[in-house]
C-alpha cells in the first residue's frame, strides 16, 4: 500500500479565498445549501460578474468533478453561462481576467 499524501487544503479553505477575492471585485455570489431538496451537481459558487454568469466548482488538488458536476457545468455553458472548474484561487484570478478582457474587447466593437 502506498503513501497518499493530503491536500493541505480543505475545500471549504479554498471556496473562502475565492469568496473574498470576488467580493473585492464586486461580484455577487450565492453559496447554495445541499441538502434533501437540492439538485445534485449543483456548482458550489454561483457568480454575477460584470453582468457575466459564471459557475465555479470547486475541488482539491488531484479532484476533478464527478459526473453530475460534470453535466450541471455543461448545462449551464450551454444556456450561455461561464462554467470553471478550479482547485486554486490563481485559477479563478487568471480566468476573471481572461473573461474581463473578452468582455472589454467586445465593446469596443
Amino acid at each position: 500500500m502506498g503513501y497518499v499524501k493530503k491536500s493541505s487544503q480543505s475545500e471549504s479553505s479554498i471556496q473562502s479565498k475565492i469568496i473574498k477575492y470576488l467580493r473585492s471585485q464586486n461580484a455577487f455570489i450565492l453559496n447554495p445549501k445541499t441538502g434533501t431538496y437540492s439538485k445534485k451537481g449543483v456548482p458550489d459558487l454561483h457568480v454575477c460578474y460584470r453582468g457575466m454568469y459564471i459557475a465555479i466548482e470547486i475541488k482539491v488538488p488531484g479532484k476533478t468533478p464527478d459526473e453530475t458536476q460534470q453535466l450541471r457545468l455543461k448545462q449551464i455553458r450551454d444556456a450561455g453561462g461561464y462554467t470553471i472548474s478550479v482547485t486554486t484561487l490563481e485559477e479563478v484570478k487568471e480566468f476573471i481576467h481572461d473573461i474581463s478582457t473578452i468582455q472589454q474587447c467586445g465593446k469596443s466593437r
